[in-house]
C-alpha cells in the first residue's frame, strides 16, 4: 500500500468517524430543539394574524366612519338649498318622470 492509498483511508476513515459523531449530536440537538422551534414560528404566524385581523377591522370600521360622515354632510348640504333651488329640483324631476 502506497502513501496515497494509506491517505486515501485515513481520509474515508476521519469523514466516517467525524460524520457519525456529528449525525448523533445534531440529532440530539434537534430532537430538544425542534419543538421549541415549532411553537416560535407558530406563536409568530398567529402573532401575524391577529394583527392581521386587527388591521382589516379597523380599515372597515374607519371606511364605515368615513361613509356615515359623507352621508351625512350630503344630508346636510340637501337641506342647506334655498327653496327655489328646490323648486326648480322638483320641476326637473318631473319633467325628467
Amino acid at each position: 500500500m502506497n502513501l496515497s492509498e494509506k491517505t486515501d483511508e485515513y481520509i474515508r476513515y476521519w469523514f466516517t468517524r467525524n460524520g457519525c459523531n456529528y449525525g448523533c449530536s445534531t440529532a440530539g440537538f434537534w430532537s430538544k430543539k425542534l419543538p421549541e422551534i415549532g411553537r416560535s414560528m407558530g406563536k409568530a404566524i398567529r402573532g401575524f394574524q391577529d394583527a392581521s385581523q386587527e388591521f382589516q377591522d379597523e380599515f372597515k370600521k374607519e371606511a364605515s366612519q368615513l361613509e356615515e360622515a359623507v352621508k351625512t354632510t350630503a344630508e346636510l348640504e340637501y337641506k342647506q338649498i334655498s327653496p327655489v333651488e328646490k323648486v326648480e329640483e322638483v320641476e326637473k324631476s318631473k319633467v325628467k318622470g
